[in-house]
């Protein structure tokens, strides 16, 4: 199973691992070196042939040739300890491949023969004696089982020359990949008094190494750990080097990285975006400016602003870039590597740090919830009357629904007018607990979570079947002030931040509105001061607002608070759409029964059993609707020929005595069959309907069915007539089948017994009785007459 350290690295488009540690300690077993030459891969192994070369010419076309047949052997698990532990020659002897062995013999002499340098150089590409190194052991494990195999690279420190070879290996092997990151395990404190911290500053004013992780090995780490993951090129972050009881270095290593993962994947996305405004804003300005007089003009004709216009077609160009740079072939890394780092977000990757965000970001993140949802700002920017703008309605909060095209105003035929002239509104509510989702639903009512109103924040609560109508033109002075009020000036024309920002037609509508709006409320005072019902003269329910006058204002009980927006908008008028024009179906049914499945049929005596087969069943309905919806409450119907056809015996034989052709369950969940003494008996769960029927036991000595209650008194089995028959003496006893102990009978004929116990057999004396239960057959018999004296 591939590991967290090994998914990260390759998810994170590292393409070689660079220890950095003065503890590490050459290997100098000729064979392991051997073996760890073979292993590494193509790369490296391109990039070690040099420095062998110049210590033994010959040796790299010995060792080519031998990899070249070596790697046609099929190696098994066992093979693998054997070459772990570098008894390569004793493992090609094993498998009888002499010429092989003799080769890689000859080899290890040679590796014997300059073990100081080769030990070095194996050691410079990856391979370390455990010895010093414990802590790096789970690294170099992952590492060696990590396919393909990634570049690996071990310095002791990075002083002098060292610094540039260690450049120009990092330079090369990412050059020859895809990789675009070096992953950097560095110890703090380094021999010859080196730093650990001043080992990274260095490498990030490198020109050769662009962009790299860096993990900070350290016995006295810092409190909290230190961490650098905002920059774009560079992540770093230190950790103890002992691990804590199985939370490993390695574990430790892996929670960095995938926090370097998290940090990447919007360095990228924000590269993306930044780079796609850039070249937005280029197209803009190279577009001209008579472009820009044609969305001006076009704004206006259709009676929106002319930022909204600018800024709509600003942000669809951008979305427009971002798709192409995602589908270009010569970015697919890019978006493979952005695509890739999504897959670390989940809880195996980065641990839940709930507890540590901070207030301001919690903030934050309310605020962008409620930002994706709600647009606050609209009275700021003199935004005309839409479809989902929210406003506060005597008290009442009221979202407005309709078409666009026929809410805003317009130059129709040289008139400045809307097509509608009353504002149709859904009734809202302000619930002050947040959901535990964006939005729910039921088929009348559909909330939105994260509404702020006034300073309280909960959710919306839109009711969909609660309409009313109210005149545009009280709406349309919320559109006047930047403090959405409904507020109209008499004496003063429209402000000059109203004018820059409404749509230009709007300078022709504001004195006819102004007028009309003084002609509305001489009609409001003439219908109060005669005491007419205003909903008699019009479907306007704003006659019923109650608004302030003075000599300079008119203000009525209306504000804008914001909108609903995006797809949230659209989903909402599309679902009120939907419910206002539903279709009226006739549903009176034309029988006074309606089939209903049988989820759980059970049966049998004092126990019952499932049957696999299942009865049919049928509700009688009522001539209420309401009713009708509650169907545990419905009378239930069951046909007896259908249950006789599921019975086997003895069921069947006992379900004969039922004479009615229907069971019915009325309003009770239980009822029993007089005749024979069977209880039916229903029960909803979920609305998923169960069916138990219980028979009685039958006393084949007396011929009497008889139910079971728990315990059963010799009453109960025998009857009043059979008891009386056959009196109980004072010295009557009875013995369970299988012991040896009589028991006296001191209650006489209510003496009471289990199924368990009669299903064992019971003897009984005066009368003399060896009465036995067969529970199968739900049927008490009489084994013999005995006399327990005489025994």
């Amino acid at each position: 199973m591939e590991s967290k350290f090994s998914k990260l690295i390759d998810e994170l488009y590292t393409g070689i691992v660079v220890f950095i540690d003065d503890d590490f300690v050459p290997v100098t077993n000729s064979g392991e070196i051997l073996c760890h030459l073979l292993g590494i891969n193509d790369i490296d192994y391109s990039h070690i042939s040099e420095p062998i070369e110049k210590l033994v010419p010959e040796f790299m076309a010995e060792l080519n040739a031998f990899k070249q047949a070596f790697v046609q052997i099929i190696l098994s698990g066992e093979d693998t300890t054997w070459l772990e532990s570098g008894e390569i020659v004793e493992l090609l002897k094993n498998k009888q491949l002499d010429d092989l062995a003799q080769t890689a013999n000859s080899i290890c002499t040679a590796i014997s023969d300059n073990i100081e340098e080769f030990s070095k150089i194996a050691m410079n590409f990856g391979l370390v004696a455990t010895d010093g190194a414990a802590c790096y052991k789970s690294f170099f494990k992952s590492l060696n089982s990590h396919s393909p195999k990634k570049s690996v690279r071990v310095f002791k420190g990075l002083e002098g020359d060292v610094f540039n070879q260690f450049e120009e290996e990092v330079a090369q092997v990412i050059s020859k990949t895809n990789e675009k990151h070096c992953l950097l395990i560095v110890d703090k404190k380094l021999g010859n008094q080196q730093d650990g911290n001043q080992i990274i500053l260095d490498i990030k004013t490198s020109d050769k190494i662009k962009s790299f992780f860096s993990v900070l090995f350290t016995s006295q780490p810092e409190d909290p750990p230190k961490q650098e993951l905002n920059s774009e090129l560079h992540f770093h972050f230190e950790i103890p080097k002992e691990g804590d009881g199985d939370y490993s270095a390695l574990e430790k290593v892996s929670e960095g990285l995938a926090l370097c993962a998290y940090i990447s994947l919007f360095v990228k996305l924000f590269d993306l975006k930044h780079n796609a405004l850039k070249h937005a804003k280029d197209i803009v300005l190279s577009s001209g400016k008579g472009n820009m007089l044609f969305l001006s003009d076009m704004a206006h004709a259709e009676g929106i602003t002319v930022f909204q216009t600018i800024n709509n077609w600003f942000d669809l160009l951008v979305q427009k870039i971002i798709q192409d740079r995602l589908l270009d072939k010569d970015e697919t890394l890019d978006f493979d590597f952005i695509m890739g780092l999504t897959t670390i977000l989940n809880p195996e990757f980065l641990k839940d740090s709930e507890n540590n965000i901070s207030e301001i970001f919690r903030n934050e993140l309310n605020e962008l919830n409620r930002f994706e949802l709600f647009n606050y700002s609209l009275n700021l920017t003199y935004a005309p009357p839409s479809p989902g703008d929210l406003y506060l309605i005597d008290g009442k909060i009221y979202i407005l629904t309709g078409q666009d095209c026929d809410l805003i105003v317009r130059d129709n035929s040289k008139v400045i007018s809307r097509k509608e002239k009353l504002a149709e509104m859904i009734e809202c509510e302000f619930v002050h607990n947040l959901l535990d989702e964006r939005k729910s639903e039921d088929e009348k009512t559909l909330s939105m979570n994260y509404f702020l109103f006034g300073e309280d924040f909960g959710h919306l609560k839109i009711h969909l079947n609660r309409r009313a109508f109210y005149d545009f033109r009280i709406l349309d002075l919320c559109s006047l002030n930047e403090d959405g009020q409904s507020i109209l000036s008499k004496n003063e024309e429209l402000k000059k931040s109203a004018i820059k920002a409404l749509p230009k037609m709007w300078q022709e509508y504001y004195p006819k509105l102004k007028c009309e709006i003084i002609e509305k409320i001489k009609v409001y005072n003439f219908i109060k001061e005669s005491g007419i019902n205003s909903n008699v003269l019009s479907a306007d329910t704003s006659f019923l607002l109650e608004p302030f006058e003075d000599e300079n204002k008119i203000i009525f009980p209306v504000s804008r608070l914001a909108s609903v927006k995006g797809q949230i908008k659209d989903y909402l008028l599309q679902k009120y759409w939907e419910y206002k024009t539903r279709k009226g179906l006739n549903t009176i049914s034309l029988f006074n029964r309606r089939e209903i499945t049988v989820d759980a049929f059970k049966c049998g005596f004092d126990e019952v059993v499932e049957f696999a087969s299942k009865p049919k069943a049928s509700l009688k309905l009522s001539n209420d609707r309401e009713t009708n919806k509650k169907i545990s409450k419905l009378p239930l119907i069951l046909e007896r020929e259908d249950l006789m056809s599921l019975l086997d015996s003895p069921y069947k034989e006992i379900f004969k005595l039922v004479s009615k052709d229907e069971i019915v369950l009325a309003t009770n969940d239980f009822i029993r069959n007089e005749e024979s003494m069977i209880t039916f008996k229903k029960s909803y769960t979920d609305k998923k309907l169960a069916i138990e029927i219980r028979f009685p036991y039958y006393n084949s000595i007396t011929q009497r069915f008889f139910i079971v209650k728990g315990k059963l008194s010799l009453l109960d089995i025998f009857g009043e007539d059979f008891m009386n028959e056959n009196p109980l003496s004072q010295d009557s006893s009875y013995l369970i089948e299988g012991k040896e102990e009589a028991i006296a009978m001191s209650n006489k004929k209510h003496e009471s017994f289990t199924p368990e116990i009669l299903e064992k057999g019971v003897i009984i004396t005066s009368p003399d009785l060896h009465i036995k239960l067969d529970r199968k057959l739900g049927v008490i018999n009489l084994v013999e007459k005995v006399n327990v004296d005489n025994e």
